[in-house]
């Protein structure tokens, strides 16, 4: 659990974010090169521009009309002073740098009257854009410990048709809305009552606050926690963006909640306090997590409010023979959080810190092949629980997309077993599924490649077939969505294979001959074409740069080195030369360090970095390259990486990060995991995982570098 607020964490992370990329760090500043205003359909823009990705820290002075922007390690090539049209709510624009070394640019907005404006930053496009809207009139502040109610005397003639003039009274918040309904139980007598967000223990400025039995929670603070852009806009009204889905406006003046521009009944009013000369919404807690798509709930055995993302829907798609059963959750999960097992006709999964949406039924219909239906269930008072009945046992395969919060089990005819038979003069792969196949084979000197249309993986994926002509066998599952499986038998040579098929279709037999020159020798790693090998290892980051602040406060320069060194241990073993940028904790420009590797003539470039996010829920394994002659590099390492550690598949991206967009010889930066997750940063500083990332690594270069030769290149 951490020891920081949340807050903090969040605030942190983007920070670390910020100077955990290679192309940003102490040492290169953000240039922020314009500055354009604009205005459309009574609104104001104004557009910042920079090289590379610079979000603001903003502060706005409601009473001398300012909004001071501050671009933390920023500079800019010359003062970009704007002077807008007359018409304009802005009166000027001024720039200026306030700091060295790192250098902060700040921006000051000085305008006419006040402003509701919102701070959206793009991060793909290195831009900042700023809408806003003049007031029409001065905001109305409210206290929290009154509202003001309007009556209306009843009359019982036909006068009452006419309007009467208000009497205005004042009664108590707690007063008014002491009887609201809510799914919690009274909880005001509890002591030290604790909350748990997603999992995770929220800590809040002033917490716990109630409003007559209503559970209020700082709005600020609950919104942030959970990735969302928050601005006061004036006294009594908060603006929260929720990315580009969702946006939503408190005014403490009413009872509801615009989200989206559609209003929203609240179980009680919000209201504010100032405190520290900071001004704190409360708003109800179950209705701040309904906005969100989250649910609240009373866990009695630890005496905890939980509020969690929900199960939306379960549901089904495909035919009998192919199909899918969907699992949709309201927000991301951690992979980490999702369990599944299988047993006597049962799979079940199991999603910690999700809650059930009450408009699920608890029996959802599948009727499709083996699969009867699923039973919805609550796992104690945290967890949800998916059980599907099946006719008789079948295998199965998961996948989760985080962009679409759908988890997935998908059924189909599968290839249940995958066996290697070395014999003396050859090798024969057997493989045995529970329905007949089809297959398509192709070959080549590198290697022979089996398709299976229709089919899924359930057997092992690495096969031990090694030696002789064999290089390696490996199964995957090349799609998904058709299903399909692909068989690769990569090859030191060509060599003649032959296929054999059962009558049923469900056995087929692979054998590849030896040549003869290649019987009598024992199968070996070959790491030759390492020899004479000139690589280059930077260590992420390093002495006043810690780049990540890690989920307990690590630093991600400690981890980069620990790795590097690792990965250094491994290709110096296999006859390669390395050359690291750094082996203590210090600091390089990224300029020496590319000089580092060309005058030292490496053959290759390795930048190792881990990643970050500022939700602590993200993970997985990223490679980046720029220049066309990095592709193959960081493929080929990206994909024994992924192999070897087993953590989400994020990708490889063309980035144009200082060190490999200018170096001269190919050059990649490899992020194994996020240190701002919890689990992943344990890895980070893992002995275990870091030799696995090293092994992984070498046999990604061992690859390249054989490939290379057998290319001639």
């Amino acid at each position: 659990m951490m020891k920081t607020p949340k807050t903090f964490f969040i605030l942190t992370s983007i920070f670390a974010a910020l100077l955990s990329s290679p192309s940003f760090g102490l040492n290169r500043p953000s240039e922020i090169v314009s500055i354009e205003v604009s205005s459309s359909g009574g609104y104001e823009y104004v557009n910042i521009k920079a090289d590379s990705f610079a979000p603001p820290v903003q502060n706005y002075d409601q009473a001398d009309h300012k909004l001071v922007l501050t671009f933390y390690n920023s500079t800019i090539p010359s003062p970009l002073d704007v002077s807008p049209p007359p018409e304009s709510v802005i009166s000027s624009i001024s720039t200026s740098v306030i700091n060295t070394d790192p250098s902060y640019v700040e921006m000051v907005i000085s305008l006419k009257a006040g402003i509701r404006y919102d701070v959206t930053n793009l991060i793909g496009r290195n831009q900042t854009m700023i809408e806003m809207k003049a007031l029409q009139a001065a905001p109305v502040e409210n206290k929290p410990a009154a509202v003001e109610v309007p009556v209306v005397t009843p009359v019982a003639t036909k006068e009452a048709e006419k309007p009467k003039e208000k009497e205005r009274i004042t009664v108590k918040v707690e007063e008014l809305f002491a009887a609201a309904p809510s799914s919690l139980p009274d909880l005001r007598k509890g002591k030290n009552l604790k909350t748990i967000v997603n999992g995770l223990e929220f800590k809040m400025r002033g917490y716990p606050a109630f409003s007559g039995a209503v559970l209020m929670v700082p709005a600020i603070d609950f919104f942030e926690n959970l990735g969302a852009q928050t601005s006061v806009i004036s006294p009594g009204m908060l603006s929260v963006r929720m990315g580009d889905a969702k946006k939503v406006e408190i005014n403490t003046a009413e009872r509801t909640i615009k989200v989206n521009g559609s209003k929203i009944d609240l179980a009680a009013a919000p209201y504010s306090v100032k405190k520290f000369g900071r001004e704190i919404f409360y708003v109800p807690l179950e209705n701040a997590a309904g906005i969100v798509d989250y649910k609240v709930a009373w866990d009695d055995r630890d005496n905890v409010v939980v509020v969690d993302p929900i199960l939306n829907d379960v549901s089904s798609r495909g035919d009998d023979k192919a199909y899918f059963v969907d699992l949709f959750f309201s927000d991301f999960l951690d992979k980490d959080r999702i369990f599944t097992s299988s047993g006597g006709g049962l799979i079940t999964v199991e999603a910690k810190d999700v809650l059930m949406s009450s408009k699920l039924k608890k029996t959802v219909w599948i009727g499709k092949g083996e699969v009867l239906k699923a039973v919805l269930g609550e796992a104690g008072a945290r967890n949800t629980r998916v059980t599907l009945m099946l006719k008789s046992p079948r295998p199965f395969r998961t996948s989760y997309s985080d962009e679409e919060k759908e988890f997935s089990l998908f059924f189909s005819p599968a290839i249940v077993g995958i066996k290697a038979v070395k014999e003396k003069t050859s090798t024969k792969i057997n493989i045995s599924t529970d329905a007949p196949m089809t297959f398509e084979a192709s070959s080549s000197p590198q290697g022979i490649i089996l398709q299976f249309p229709g089919m899924m993986l359930s057997a092992q994926g690495k096969i031990d077939a090694s030696g002789g002509v064999i290089v390696n066998v490996n199964a995957s599952q090349a799609s998904v969505d058709p299903p399909s499986v692909k068989l690769s038998v990569a090859l030191l040579e060509k060599a003649a294979f032959k296929i054999f098929v059962s009558a049923d279709k469900k056995k087929l037999s692979l054998v590849v001959t030896q040549p003869k020159k290649l019987m009598a020798k024992k199968p070996k790693k070959n790491y030759s074409a390492l020899k004479d090998k000139i690589i280059v290892i930077d260590p992420g980051h390093g002495g006043r740069d810690p780049g990540t602040i890690g989920f307990s406060g690590t630093y991600e320069k400690n981890a980069n080195l620990a790795q590097s060194l690792e990965i250094a241990r491994a290709l110096e073993s296999a006859g390669a030369t390395v050359l690291l940028t750094r082996d203590t904790d210090r600091s390089m420009h990224m300029k020496d360090v590319v000089r580092f590797a060309s005058d030292n003539k490496a053959d290759i470039f390795i930048a190792v970095h881990y990643n970050s996010f500022m939700s602590p829920y993200v993970t997985g394994t990223e490679t980046y390259y720029f220049t066309p002659e990095s592709r193959m590099l960081a493929r080929v390492i990206h994909r024994n990486l992924v192999n070897g550690i087993r953590r989400r598949d994020r990708g490889i991206k063309r980035v144009m990060y200082y060190a490999i967009h200018h170096s001269t010889m190919p050059a990649i930066l490899v992020e194994p995991g996020y240190i701002t997750n919890r689990t992943e940063e344990k890895l980070a500083f893992s002995a275990s995982f870091q030799k696995e990332v090293a092994s992984d690594i070498l046999k990604g270069v061992a690859e390249y570098f054989n490939m290379m030769k057998r290319y001639r290149r």
